[in-house]
């Protein structure tokens, strides 16, 4: 159901990070042979996947133990992508297909859901800054040519890692900002902290559909990748000539073994039918406040959900009209991995109700 994309930042220009045909000459005029202390997902620069038509492409850039930029793909069928390729998926604006092909149904009262890549500058490492084995006494040899011990290589090689991931912090700042400067409602002071405090991650947002264009033209310059999270229908509230009048005594999202696997619902006449539900959370003194004489209590139920991103929604019910119960699966929220089952609790007065369930999608912060 979900599609996560993950992106960390290369250093420099995109385009210069697939590894030159020259770099082997450039090895062999120097005497290092590995990065002291080397991990290749701890020097990893940037790791991305690039929607590409009904697949996509993942990208891995990161420093190899010579301290060369280089990157590398694999589409998703597991063939190995070129360098070309890859310097191709790098360096220009990738938009994800999908968004027009979706489009191409209307985009009235609909709402995109993104997550986008703003574009970053990192200053490039200077090879001579790390600590290196030497190929012929297998000692470390520092930047300056010295002799060091290995704990001293470490150490030195740690503090450039450290300063590395600062500049990535750095620059993923700058970019943002550069986008929130355009872009002055998009991005709220909550998501733009977040951004800020991850060497990962994209910025989700959402726009209005009709304003997929223009929002491209603006912002073409500045962007990396444009990929589609949902397109989401708006919500359009029913609208009654008279409301039945409803309170909700209890809502949340609850998962046991014995779950029903579908929504279903039930009526609740008395005090001893709800004194089970305190498990869930009902308080007694919510239990003691609904007037059975004249009210009842419907349980809704959305059943099993493979996620904990879906929710229980009434919009109105109306006097003579059925009780529309929504599972409303939250578009962009973190969904998380627990299976999970939404509940409601409204109280209501006694009457004849048709009660049915639809799911619906929203675009949730």
């Amino acid at each position: 159901m979900r599609k996560t994309f993950a992106f960390i930042f290369c250093v420099a220009t995109l385009s210069a990070c697939v590894n030159s045909g020259g770099s082997s000459n450039q090895t062999n005029d120097r005497e290092s042979s590995k990065l002291v202390g080397y991990s290749e997902i701890a020097w990893t620069l940037r790791e991305i996947v690039i929607p590409a038509g009904e697949g996509s492409l993942s990208v891995r850039c990161y420093l190899n133990d010579y301290a060369k930029k280089v990157c590398k793909g694999k589409f998703t069928n597991g063939e190995a992508a070129s360098s070309e390729q890859v310097q191709a998926a790098l360096g220009v604006l990738q938009i994800d297909p999908r968004i027009d092909n979706a489009l191409k149904l209307g985009c009235d009262n609909k709402t995109l859901l993104l997550a986008v890549e703003p574009k970053i500058v990192i200053p490039d490492r200077d090879e001579s800054e790390f600590c290196f084995f030497s190929h012929e006494s297998n000692t470390i040899t520092s930047c300056n040519g010295k002799v060091v011990s290995l704990a001293e290589a470490e150490a030195i090689n740690n503090k450039r890692l450290e300063q590395l991931k600062l500049d990535i912090l750095e620059a993923r700042k700058i970019g943002l900002d550069k986008f929130i400067e355009l872009n002055p409602n998009l991005v709220s002071a909550e998501r733009a902290q977040d951004y800020y405090g991850a060497l990962y991650g994209s910025l989700n947002i959402k726009i209005d559909a009709c304003d997929w264009q223009s929002f491209i033209n603006k912002n073409r310059d500045i962007l990396d990748i444009v990929a589609l999270r949902a397109l989401v229908n708006d919500s359009a509230q029913i609208s009654c000539k008279e409301s039945v009048e409803y309170k909700v005594l209890l809502k949340a999202d609850n998962y046991s073994v014995n779950s029903k696997p579908s929504p279903y619902y039930k009526l609740l006449s008395s005090k001893d039918d709800l004194a089970p539900l305190t498990a869930l959370g009902l308080d007694d003194t919510v239990i003691n406040s609904v007037d059975f004489a004249k009210d009842f209590v419907l349980y809704l139920s959305g059943g099993e959900q493979p996620t904990i991103a879906y929710s229980l929604q009434i919009d109105d019910i109306c006097i003579d009209s059925k009780v529309e119960v929504h599972i409303t699966h939250c578009a962009g929220q973190d969904e998380g991995e627990a299976l999970s089952e939404p509940i409601m609790l409204i109280q209501l007065p006694k009457n004849d109700y048709d009660i049915e369930f639809n799911e619906r999608e929203l675009v949730c912060e």
